[in-house]
């Protein structure tokens, strides 16, 4: 999540449930045990990146919040959003996070 602040997940989530917005709490994940060892490095980012990536993603998708976790196994994007996600918030949102993409990938990630 990128809001000009650093939270710890524990100040997110009592954020959240204290606005009651923990109903809007979504997660994109992905594993190498889902997606395999040899495609979880396409989700790297750059921590130089996050700033500026994160910042535009979120506001293409038309997220609340955002928070992006990434590990050697694992990339998670944790968010908050009102209403349902839709085909397409996901489609602005991966073709906005990783620009260099083709229409092919983003599409692999959405489905």
């Amino acid at each position: 999540m990128y809001d000009n602040t650093t939270r710890t997940l524990r100040e997110f989530c009592r954020t959240q449930i204290k606005n009651q917005q923990l109903k809007e709490f979504k997660t994109i994940s992905f594993s190498h045990q889902t997606i395999g060892v040899d495609k979880i490095g396409v989700f790297y980012i750059a921590p130089e990146q996050w700033k500026e990536r994160l910042s535009i993603a979120k506001q293409k998708a038309q997220f609340d919040e955002l928070m992006f976790v990434s590990t050697c196994n694992r990339s998670e994007f944790w968010l908050v959003q009102n209403g349902n996600l839709t085909e397409k918030n996901l489609c602005e949102f991966f073709s906005a996070l990783y620009p260099n993409w083709e229409t092919s990938q983003v599409q692999w990630a959405v489905d």
